[in-house]
């Protein structure tokens, strides 16, 4: 939705001019509204994108975002911005 959006608004598929549409929008939806800061990261607050992404490293889930919970155990996360 989002990237079929910014097509439509900047009427082409070329990234230089996709991105500069992408970081003024605002898309609100199951999850949250997705805002993103300035290194195009997702705005992670109350109100706004909520969750953890995960990925196995040797055999274990490891978190990797948002950047406040890079590197901890999972049972070591605490909820952040809830």
């Amino acid at each position: 939705m989002i990237l079929k959006a910014a097509i439509e608004q900047a009427g082409t598929t070329e990234a230089d001019k996709l991105v500069p549409v992408i970081e003024k929008m605002e898309h609100v939806g199951t999850a949250g509204t997705d805002t993103w800061d300035k290194r195009h990261d997702l705005i992670w607050a109350v109100g706004r994108t909520a969750g953890i992404a995960v990925q196995w490293q040797d055999g274990k889930k490891v978190p990797f975002w948002p950047p406040q919970v890079k590197a901890c155990s999972l049972s070591d996360a605490e909820p952040v911005g809830i």
